[in-house]
């Protein structure tokens, strides 16, 4: 593409070169010529000539730059079409582990520098998956998770990012404009908006819950030690009955409602919060 314009640019710096060198060597001799030659139609002649040769050139760079723009925006298309897809977790439609990664570690960094809010992370699996996927099948299993997918996108909404983190297992970064007791909250909104209704497959009701594991970061914590905590808060969940919320707040894993923790030395403000039970 950009040797065709090169070349359309050499030809019409060469066309108008050799107008130019025909209309010098003609000259002399229209000078001497008979008078029934008119110098000035010579000229006039001349000029036309090199006139149409640079337009049909310029239409012809016209086109090919017309041609380059096309093929630019239909590059520039399939780049930002891939780099969607690179980014998005295919069954479920939601931003996948690479877009975890990347956008937790920016939110601690951004923590690091400001000391605002702590950043809250939340690990969401589904209860009991492998008996689903064993009893009805896998496609039973992607539609439960597509299902589970949409209940968090919807009840999450603007407070924070859901991601499909792997397996049955999903994360929600909470907004940083969030306070880890309105954390705290979301997650248990989260956890009833999944087990209120069940699943609908085939014509089959299938009730599903989720565990769900919190986590905020601590001083000086990156996103793997944050995001381990709110692995074992997960487990702590599954492992004290399963459908129910549990939060590490750095010494301990407790479980919801969240209870004022003792004031101990070291350990910060946001620990010590009390989160009434949700209803509903």
């Amino acid at each position: 593409m950009v040797a065709c314009m090169l070349l359309a640019i050499l030809a019409f710096v060469v066309g108008a070169a050799l107008m130019h060198a025909f209309h010098t060597r003609r000259a002399p001799a229209a000078e001497a010529a008979p008078p029934g030659n008119s110098p000035m139609a010579e000229h006039a002649e001349l000029a036309a000539l090199a006139a149409a040769s640079m337009f049909k050139v310029s239409r012809g760079l016209q086109t090919e730059l017309a041609r380059a723009r096309e093929e630019v925006c239909a590059e520039r298309e399939r780049s930002e079409t891939l780099s969607t897809e690179a980014r998005t977790d295919k069954l479920t439609d939601l931003p996948n582990r690479r877009v975890f990664d990347e956008e937790l570690q920016h939110r601690i960094d951004v923590w690091k520098t400001t000391r605002q809010k702590p950043v809250s992370l939340m690990l969401i699996d589904v209860d009991h998956f492998k008996q689903l996927n064993d009893r009805y099948g896998h496609d039973a299993g992607d539609a439960a998770l597509q299902w589970l997918a949409r209940k968090a996108r919807a009840h999450v909404g603007e407070a924070g990012l859901a991601v499909r983190y792997g397996g049955e297992e999903f994360a929600v970064i909470v907004s940083a404009s969030q306070p880890v007791e309105a954390a705290v909250e979301l997650a248990e909104k989260v956890r009833l908006a999944i087990a209120a209704e069940p699943f609908q497959y085939n014509g089959l009701s299938l009730p599903i819950t989720a565990s769900v594991g919190l986590a905020a970061s601590l001083v000086d914590e990156g996103g793997k030690p944050l995001a381990r905590r709110a692995d074992e808060a997960l487990y702590a969940a599954k492992r004290n009955g399963r459908n129910r919320v549990y939060l590490h707040d750095g010494f301990e894993c407790i479980p919801f409602p969240i209870k004022a923790a003792p004031a101990e030395k070291g350990r910060p403000m946001w620990q010590k919060l009390t989160v009434p039970a949700t209803t509903g």
